[in-house]
């Protein structure tokens, strides 16, 4: 019996490592944020890349919000340490809070569309089941205590991932600390350049030519697009490069067809797929169209976002 005992104890003081209040605490503390260091993290650095401003804007206030909820769930569960009623709320309320967390999480990690009276189902079974638990919190105690030792466990486990996560956050951080600063861009040679007529580039993502043109709705009027359809030509056997602007306006601009991108954590486009060959082709600014504008005596400018032409090819971009 002695000995028995003394195995007990062993065994939690090996565990206890895993099962304290600050451990447990940052393993829940990135289990709740996930939704939000997720997307920093991910290896398409798709975030990234289509960010306007400062990356510090947004991965500082993330990374403070991982230290900030750590400290406060640690505080918490030091509170919850006390057998009791408090101690069987306060750890409920931590583990029914994760299935609606987790629903949204997945949601926006796979794309799929949650609808919204599932997510209310959830949040109202959850919230009352913590109502449940406490006004009957004694009856639920000896579950609660062999539920609450596996999920300090557990999200002990876990922490050591969150630790993954924070230094991926930071490394993020630091590879694009220099985002959006500001570039050099080519200089034109005003004085010698010859004079051309204006070449103007239009992109219109997502305007459906039918809803324009073909199938106009009764009574809309839209008399600029009328007047560029009036001097313009239309092309009725296109094949689209593709569906996805990402990778299609690259390839517009360099003429290889792709399916992918590769994008660095820095934010910068590294190199296409080819859809045929299925190898990857480095992305070369001076092997765009700007460049061979250049090469003709124009000068370039380009006004847009969503992939961050300034940042990927400013040597040959004049404005």
């Amino acid at each position: 019996m002695v000995a028995s005992c003394s195995l007990t104890l062993k065994e939690k003081q090996a565990v206890r490592p895993l099962t304290h209040p600050a451990t447990v605490a940052f393993g829940l503390a990135n289990l709740y944020l996930l939704d939000l260091t997720g997307p920093l993290i991910a290896t398409d650095h798709d975030l990234i890349y289509h960010l306007i401003g400062s990356a510090s804007s947004v991965i500082v206030p993330i990374i403070v919000y991982v230290l900030a909820l750590s400290v406060l769930l640690t505080a918490l569960l030091y509170l919850a340490e006390r057998p009791g009623a408090l101690r069987v709320i306060i750890w409920s309320a931590f583990l029914l809070a994760l299935p609606s967390i987790f629903l949204h999480t997945i949601a926006n990690f796979s794309g799929i569309e949650i609808p919204d009276w599932l997510t209310y189902l959830v949040a109202s079974v959850c919230l009352a089941a913590l109502i449940a638990i406490a006004f009957l919190w004694r009856k639920f105690l000896p579950r609660f205590e062999k539920i609450q030792h596996a999920a300090a466990a557990i999200l002990g486990i876990f922490a050591f991932t969150g630790l993954l996560i924070f230094a991926q956050l930071v490394w993020s951080g630091w590879q694009a600390r220099n985002l959006n600063a500001a570039l050099t861009l080519h200089k034109p040679q005003l004085a010698s350049a010859p004079q051309h007529r204006r070449i103007i580039w239009l992109l219109l993502d997502e305007l459906s030519y039918q809803q324009l043109y073909e199938r106009r709705f009764p009574g809309l009027e839209l008399p600029a697009f009328d007047q560029l359809a009036a001097q313009s030509t239309v092309f009725t056997h296109v094949v689209p490069a593709g569906e996805y602007t990402r990778y299609i306006v690259p390839t517009l601009f360099t003429g290889l067809p792709s399916t992918a991108v590769n994008i660095s954590a820095r934010g910068l486009l590294l190199s296409l797929k080819n859809p045929s060959t299925g190898k990857w082709t480095p992305f070369e600014q001076h092997q765009t169209i700007f460049q061979d504008a250049i090469d003709a005596g124009y000068n370039t400018g380009i006004a847009g976002w969503y992939n961050p032409y300034c940042r990927i090819m400013p040597e040959v971009l004049d404005n």
